[in-house]
């Protein structure tokens, strides 16, 4: 294609962006290009006719990072062991069953995804070289695995233990098709993907626990989070009982005239153990779902390793469900390793908290041991969703960190995906639970997510725009509802910057306008977003367009579309464009990809 044929690609309707003064020819060409659409709209244009009002508007817009996903078919992960714990393989849709809230489904969709296994490294392998991160690589990397630390709850002898296992990983298995990123739940000491594994480590080394709230040395009472849930939440009158008894000793000497005073000791401080748990619960939840959706746009296989105690959850399920639920959209395996190791489980092992032992009351601390027992089961209980709800491995009870930590950085090799369409489902918020069987499968071990809560309440119609849009935009498949051109030039200002320009067209024969004040109206979003090589989002722009075009114009635009332009400021290297654009009225959207290096 010469120059003068290029004239309709490099010409947008936008006016947004500049052309850096590289090539002359470019520039004249679209000069040329402009004045010659511009002439041709005139005849169309009569002054009897003529608005003041523009008849294309296009303006920048904020992205749309809030919003929630309408649930209409909800997918299960299925992962199939026999007795020995390998992996069955040759199921079909036929073999399962699958039911919610105990009523038989129809499978909709049913996928079997396999995946190599990575080859096992030898244990005397030497550590490799730094590799930086200008060093040449695959453009697309075959596995990005994100290390989730939970510094939030972490204690500094798990962390040690857990960064020699790590060092371990990326010293003998690391390929050099893999991406390593290490994030956190407080948000510090965190690294993007790379290559460079210095980097990772130093993180590592760095890393201390960051609890959020104050914490109480010798509180009194001492109340257990599951405690102060069962005395809050569940207004469990044994609980409480226990609790006062603490706070009558240890505040007022055991003197029984103060006890009404106690119980409400007891009740203030139950509530403020429970917020405290919550708050930091809430806060290791939102990082890793806002990791889940910055992978969501990776190419390859990508893996959540989330390295954590665990944490009491019995709040902030719907929150746990949504992060599973947005994994297995975005086809990433969460796998979990209990920082503990082999939990002794054992009540009033805490040395540095002081016991307060209620006498004659041995009913009272038997009651006290059992609430702390059934905490450290209830803690267990994240990992061990968020690993079967999403087909990944649950590695715990062991102190075998090192060999724990070789599964949680793999996939499993084979899992069986399905997915069923709830019937009358309603928006009440209900949690749902989800029981898979598997005809003549007696002797084999199921693994799969325990359930999903039903939508809160109805999306209008921009949330349901913004969640198209976001899903369009972080998911590596092409779309093509519409039919869109997407180009990319970039113009290098000096040696260390560059212009990267997106041009978009798009072919308006297939689209719809609704006829309203004698023009022809339509909303158009265009969204650009541009991927570095390590799959992190360095830029992303949307822009609305505004279609109120007279007949005349309408026809000529169907004849030759329209063109908007996007343009960044990235250094010299690899990229991975993705542009979305979606008609508002009909709903349709498309995807492409395009790559691009710039050279330095």
């Amino acid at each position: 294609m010469d120059t003068c044929q290029k004239r309709r690609l490099l010409c947008p309707l936008d006016n947004g962006g500049r052309a850096a003064p590289r090539a002359s020819a470019m520039l004249l060409c679209m000069a040329l290009a402009a004045s010659a659409a511009i002439a041709k709209q005139r005849p169309l244009q009569p002054a009897k006719t003529a608005s003041p009002k523009p008849q294309i508007v296009t303006r920048p817009a904020p992205l749309p990072f809030s919003f929630q996903v309408e649930r209409n078919l909800v997918l299960v992960r299925v992962v199939v062991r026999d007795k020995q714990g390998h992996v069955v393989e040759n199921l079909r849709k036929g073999d399962f069953r699958l039911f919610d809230n105990g009523k038989l489904q129809q499978i909709l969709q049913f996928s079997v995804k396999r995946h190599s296994a990575r080859p096992a490294a030898s244990a005397s392998a030497q550590k490799p070289a730094v590799r930086p991160e200008t060093a040449l690589a695959p453009w697309r990397p075959a596995h990005f695995l994100a290390l989730y630390f939970d510094d939030v709850h972490m204690h500094a002898g798990s962390i040690m233990r857990v960064r020699l296992a790590v060092d371990h990983y990326l010293a003998s298995t690391l390929a050099p098709s893999d991406r390593v990123g290490l994030f956190t739940a407080s948000g510090r000491d965190s690294i993007g993907f790379t290559q460079n594994v210095h980097r990772v480590e130093a993180a590592l080394a760095r890393m201390t626990p960051q609890s959020i709230v104050p914490v109480q040395y010798n509180p009194c009472p001492r109340i257990y989070q599951y405690q102060a849930y069962l005395i809050v939440d569940r207004r469990d009158s044994n609980a409480l009982e226990e609790a006062t008894q603490e706070a009558l000793l240890c505040r007022y000497g055991g003197d029984t005239r103060f006890l009404n005073q106690a119980a409400n000791d007891a009740k203030a401080a139950a509530f403020t153990v429970l917020n405290n748990s919550q708050t930091q619960a809430d806060y290791s939840l939102r990082g890793l779902g806002e990791l889940v959706r910055r992978m969501s746009a990776l190419p390859g296989q990508r893996t959540i390793a989330l390295i954590s105690p665990g944490f009491l959850i019995q709040a902030l399920r719907f929150q746990l469900e949504s992060i599973v639920d947005q994994a297995l959209r975005s086809n990433i395996t969460i796998n979990t390793l209990d920082s503990r190791g082999l939990a002794t489980e054992v009540p009033f092992d805490n040395v540095s908290q002081q016991t307060i032992i209620i006498p004659n009351r041995p009913d009272l601390m038997g009651q006290k041991a059992i609430i702390k027992l059934n905490e450290f089961s209830y803690e267990a209980d994240v990992m061990r969703d968020l690993a079967r709800g999403t087909g990944g491995v649950y590695f715990h009870n062991n102190n075998d960190l090192a060999e724990g930590f070789r599964e949680v950085s793999s996939m499993a090799p084979t899992y069986y995906l399905l997915a069923f369409s709830p019937n009358d489902l309603k928006p009440n918020g209900s949690f749902h639970r989800i029981k898979v069987r598997i005809r003549n499968g007696k002797d084999l071990l199921i693994e799969a997510r325990r359930g999903y809560f039903a939508p809160r309440r109805p999306q209008n119609t921009t949330q349901a725009a913004n969640a198209q849009i976001r899903q369009a935009v972080f998911s590596p498949a092409e779309i093509l509802q519409l039919p869109i051109e997407v180009h990319t030039q970039f113009f290098k200002s000096d040696p260390l910057s560059a212009r990267l320009a997106v041009l978009t067209h798009l072919d308006l024969q297939p689209l719809n306008f609704i006829q309203k004040d004698g023009r022809n109206w339509n909303k158009l979003a265009f969204v650009t977003a541009v991927f570095d090589r390590n799959g992190r989002c360095v830029a992303a722009k949307e822009k609305l367009v505004t279609l109120r075009l007279l007949d005349g114009v309408l026809g000529q635009l169907r004849q030759s579309g329209i063109t908007v332009r996007s343009t960044f400021n990235v250094p010299p290297g690899s990229y991975v464009v993705r542009q979305v654009v979606r008609d508002e009225d009909a709903g349709e959207i498309s995807g492409v990809n395009r790559t691009i290096r710039i050279p330095y």
